[in-house]
């Protein structure tokens, strides 16, 4: 019986090391910017995200392999499809149409791992989700410190028709709009 008695309290002491997971919270600065870019047969759009209101504190979880690479857990940014400004009121709502804002208003960016390519860049693997539909990513991504935030800036390139979105078409099918756009990102960040 002791000798239960003492493989059970060994066993509990050992599971409850000390948790190698690193918690922190990161802030988006006002001066970052997130656009959506896109292209018809005729012109090119552009969907610039409102970055002033995503002013809050954002929780970070992390793990730290090699010092090489970082794994997350739930490291996710909200952005609301209605802080989208495309330039007028009919691209807006075109864009949120497009979205299927109505049953999802959001679009959820994951990022599930970044690994050190060199001292400036490193590779991002992001899982983002748009009108209901998750699709994996990985993505090059430079990294940049200055006055005690990190830059971060890249580029998403996405096919819409992954996430069974379908392109607007206008003038009776005149103007088409191309399925790929992309997401570009220059985020300043903080953490808190």
């Amino acid at each position: 019986m002791k000798v239960i008695i003492l493989l059970i309290t060994v066993i509990l002491q050992f599971s409850f090391i000390n948790d190698p997971i690193n918690k922190t919270n990161v802030k988006i600065n006002p001066e970052s910017t997130l656009v959506i870019e896109g292209k018809t047969n005729v012109n090119q759009f552009y969907c610039n995200y409102n970055t002033s209101l995503l002013n809050h504190a954002i929780p970070v979880d992390f793990l730290l392999l090699d010092n090489r690479k970082m794994v997350f857990n739930n490291a996710e940014l909200k952005l609301k499809n209605a802080f989208f400004d495309c330039g007028n009121q009919i691209m807006n709502k075109d864009f949120r149409t497009l979205l299927k804002s109505k049953t999802h208003p959001n679009i959820y960016i994951n990022i599930l791992e970044v690994e050190k390519q060199s001292d400036k860049k490193l590779s991002a693997e992001l899982k983002i989700e748009l009108a209901g539909v998750s699709k994996q990513f990985r993505i090059p991504v430079t990294i940049e410190h200055t006055d005690n935030k990190l830059s971060v800036k890249g580029n998403i390139e996405i096919d819409i028709l992954q996430y069974n979105l379908e392109p607007p078409k206008k003038l009776l099918g005149m103007v088409k709009v191309d399925n790929t756009i992309n997401v570009l990102f220059n985020l300043s960040l903080s953490t808190l």
